[in-house]
């Protein structure tokens, strides 16, 4: 473990900074010894005490206000008796500067300050203590302070030896309530134990203990030691199930990827429920949701895909609280920005423990990445969800307030377009996001089965009109492809019908393209839709789309007189494969009248380039009729 700290008598408060590398579980370790009352010395009537701070969360007793000094993440002189004790913190921290703060009461002896990153393998995180007690009667030991409900058991090796008319016992508490030896009538609150005589050449115990899962979200797992006991390793088995739940999007209209930040919204949230919600008090009556953030994002940049009025990019601040104008990150690194709208220097306080405080995070807020900009953003919602009440005490406005608050008041409809999204799935202009689920289960279940039945892997076009269209006397229209894909409703925009011209690559909007499927070689993993229908001039329209493990795809084709087109377009058009390979030919038929001369008819033949990913004209045939 890396040392911050060895082997000092404190009198007086002592702040140790740490840098980590990167986001995730930390061992914090803290070894300390304090005195009680007698042995400070004739006429004390006060024990020492030591209690510990990292960054600016506490840890007080359980189901208490500031139980600080009893708490068992503290060093409490009236129970030590100067007998060393140990306390491992297990938090998840984010990447930089962090602090741990030693706060004594009249003294402490601090003998060791170090920590860690710890990796979770084949979901548990092994950890090698070899801590052996000093001879003791029955007094605090270690302790675990365990950060979230990630956590759900928690195994020890410890070794055990008989000695001179006593043992090595040790009991565990958890979370306040000690395990029980059922095992044993003279030890039954002392779950490890050494047999008397049998143990003199001492002998390893192992036991399990699980973590229970609660809304605190912050556990202690003491040791209690008599004699001389040796914690060898301990194991915890993290929770699989404890990842959030966050709901998948469907593709945008273009085949925007809208869940592409999903392990970055969980991380983040994550990490900051942890903070808040354990070890400060109180804590928010309701964790974070990640959908709510999510749907903040959707929001405010549509996942980095969107455009901002502002001219500030869309990314990679997907959760646009770094543009301009915005006093959210000057405020969290209180540097002294003036707000342009309120002339006045962008400070805002916290509670802590010790009183209101200005925000200063000290130039560590920023956007350069996704990371950044989903992690501060987080951190801001909730300082717009906490209240510092008159009397110094900690309040906390619900989220959706919170929320109100994050917007600053620039959009009156924010709440409506940010709760569209988070409760019922509807994104700019009345997109479906994930409202196929809702309304399956919103049907009888039979009729839920029917409809997921009947329609796996089949494709529907809709058409829906853009309410922005840019001209007022124009209805502009979007030709939309779906498939029902499990439960998930796959989208893609194939196309735009302009309502006050024309447009001959796309379909007239009143009619609707037919769908046909295209068979490819069995071991090809993918599907080629045929989309045929007129256009504005009556001409046939075709279009190639290729759908791929939940995408789609268009397959455009390229001619030295049109160029690029999405679309293949004439009297007649053909579609098959007749060939060896996996994709069909297309051919194409215009028939051109003559007055003076013999009509004909023009065939164009397409062929696949595998290279390019796209069909290319190969050559033009001219028959006469």
């Amino acid at each position: 473990m890396s040392s911050l700290l060895k082997s000092i008598l404190l009198t007086s408060v002592k702040k140790l900074t740490f840098n980590t590398e990167s986001v995730g579980w930390h061992l914090l370790k803290v070894s300390a010894r304090v005195k009680s009352e007698k042995q400070r010395g004739k006429n004390q009537t006060d024990d020492e005490e030591l209690i510990v701070t990292i960054d600016d969360r506490t840890f007080s007793k359980l189901n208490t206000k500031q139980a600080l000094y009893n708490s068992p993440a503290a060093f409490n002189g009236g129970k030590l008796h100067n007998k060393e004790k140990t306390i491992y913190f297990l938090l998840k921290l984010n990447k930089g500067e962090h602090s741990i703060t030693l706060e004594p009461q009249y003294g402490a002896e601090v003998m060791e300050v170090s920590y860690k990153p710890v990796h979770v393998s084949d979901d548990q995180i092994e950890l090698t203590i070899n801590n052996q007690a000093e001879d003791r009667d029955r007094k605090p030991w270690m302790t675990f302070v365990l950060d979230g409900n990630d956590i759900k058991s928690i195994t020890a090796k410890i070794d055990l030896q008989w000695r001179w008319f006593d043992g090595d016992d040790v009991q565990v508490v958890i979370d306040g309530k000690i395990k029980k030896n059922t095992t044993s009538l003279f030890h039954k609150n002392w779950i490890y134990y050494a047999r008397p005589i049998i143990d003199i050449g001492g002998r390893a115990q192992t036991e399990t203990f699980s973590i229970p899962s609660d809304s605190v979200g912050l556990h202690y797992v003491e040791f209690l030691a008599d004699r001389m006991p040796i914690l060898k390793t301990v194991k915890l088995l993290m929770d699989e199930k404890q990842v959030p739940d966050i709901k998948e999007y469907n593709l945008g209209l273009a085949g925007e990827n809208y869940n592409r930040f999903n392990p970055e919204l969980i991380n983040k949230v994550s990490f900051w429920n942890s903070h808040f919600l354990q070890g400060q008090y109180p804590p928010p009556p309701q964790a974070l949701d990640p959908n709510l953030i999510k749907a903040i994002m959707y929001v405010e940049s549509e996942m980095g895909f969107g455009i901002n009025s502002t001219g500030h990019p869309a990314y990679p601040d997907v959760m646009q609280i770094g543009d301009e104008d915005n006093p959210a990150i000057h405020t969290l690194n209180n540097d002294g920005w003036i707000d342009p709208n309120t002339k006045s220097v962008a400070k805002e306080y916290i509670w802590t423990v010790n009183g209101p405080q200005v925000m200063d995070y000290k130039g560590e807020a920023n956007v350069d990445t996704v990371e950044n900009s989903i992690h501060w953003s987080v951190r801001w919602l909730y300082h717009k969800a906490e209240i510092i009440q008159d009397d110094g005490a900690r309040g906390w406005r619900s989220w959706k307030d919170a929320v109100a608050r994050y917007n600053g008041g620039g959009d009156f409809e924010y709440i409506q377009k940010v709760y569209n999204v988070y409760e019922k799935g509807i994104g700019r202009n009345s997109i479906k996001l994930w409202s196929i689920v809702l309304l399956l289960l919103s049907f009888p279940m039979f009729l839920s089965m029917f409809v997921l039945f009947y329609y796996q892997n089949r494709f529907f076009v809709t058409i829906d009109l853009i309410p922005e269209s840019k001209l007022i006397y124009s209805q502009d229209y979007r030709f939309v492809i779906h498939a029902l894909d499990g439960v998930r409703l796959r989208s893609f925009e194939i196309g735009q019908y302009a309502g006050h011209g024309g447009n001959i690559d796309i379909f007239g909007k009143n009619d609707m393209p037919e769908i046909e499927k295209i068979g490819k070689q069995p071991h090809v993993d993918s599907e080629i839709l045929v989309l045929s229908g007129k256009n504005n001039g009556l001409q046939n329209v075709v279009m190639l789309i290729e759908y791929s493990k939940g995408k789609f795809k268009h397959i455009t084709n390229m001619s030295e007189n049109r160029g690029i087109s999405k679309t293949f377009h004439g009297d007649n058009i053909f579609v098959a494969n007749r060939d060896a390979d996996s994709e069909p030919e297309v051919i194409e038929e215009y028939f051109i009248p003559y007055s003076n001369a013999p009509d004909e008819w023009w065939v164009s033949y397409f062929d696949f380039d595998k290279e390019i990913e796209q069909y290319k004209l190969t050559h033009i045939d001219r028959v006469r009729s």
